[in-house]
């Protein structure tokens, strides 16, 4: 699976997807504090099946989140496999459990928040943020901006990788053989074309920002506009029933 299809956008017509971005985050925050901050295994099983049943809800296919826990198996194991340092014993191992689900929940539940969220929603919210802790409105607009397009274009940015990586292998380059220099000679090939077509597109991309008069006017209107539904108030139930029940076991 390539890196760039890691946790990204998938519509479907779901509860989550329409629902506010605001009242997500709050889940995925609550979420990852809370497995730290609680130690009852009871806790582990509820957040387990919530984000599970979140995942159904979102009626995207569970092979989109297989392949997203996929790529942090490699933390989970060290999770569990760390806990067996002192000796392999049942507490050993029932911490070692606690420990590669308390990676598990997290990454579920930002798969289920980034595969449901799109990435200008996410940049609003960071944008309506900022400006309630005080910061200028261009600012905030600039930051949201380029979070934006460092979403959208890490994807693309990836895939021209993987296109350059196969050409070059085509044209009998093996970046797996040979010695350290040989390697690092080697990897400019892939390097090299990689940042030209990065500045290339760059150039392109503020050409079409400034012919859009990007930041030259202070009255913008907004395309998106941040309500609370019926299903963010669901959302958020759910994430206040699990602040309660965590500083209930704290």
């Amino acid at each position: 699976m390539s890196v760039g299809t890691t946790g990204r956008y998938l519509y479907k017509n779901s509860i989550l997807h329409n629902s506010n971005c605001a009242s997500k985050i709050s889940f995925v925050i609550c979420a990852s504090i809370g497995v730290f901050l609680s130690s009852s295994h009871l806790y582990y099983i509820i957040a387990t099946l919530l984000v599970c049943v979140l995942s159904i809800l979102s009626k995207v296919p569970p092979r989109y989140f297989l392949k997203d826990i996929k790529s942090a198996w490699l933390l989970i194991s060290l999770a569990f496999l760390v806990q067996l340092v002192n000796g392999i014993s049942i507490v050993t191992f029932q911490k070692g459990i606690i420990g590669a689900l308390r990676i598990f929940i997290i990454v579920l539940s930002v798969s289920v928040f980034t595969r449901t969220t799109k990435v200008m929603e996410i940049s609003h919210f960071i944008e309506k943020s900022l400006r309630l802790l005080g910061i200028s409105k261009q600012k905030t607009k600039d930051i949201s901006l380029t979070f934006s397009l460092s979403m959208r274009f890490f994807p693309i940015l990836v895939d021209e990788i993987d296109r350059i990586r196969t050409s070059q292998k085509l044209r009998g380059v093996d970046l797996s053989r040979g010695k350290i220099l040989s390697r690092l000679s080697s990897s400019l090939r892939i390097i090299v074309p990689v940042i030209i077509a990065s500045f290339r597109r760059a150039e392109q991309l503020a050409t079409a920002i400034e012919a859009r008069k990007y930041g030259l006017s202070e009255f913008t209107t907004e395309y998106y506009q941040n309500k609370l539904k019926m299903s963010d108030i669901f959302i958020l139930s759910f994430t206040t029933v699990l602040i309660l029940f965590l500083i209930s076991l704290s």
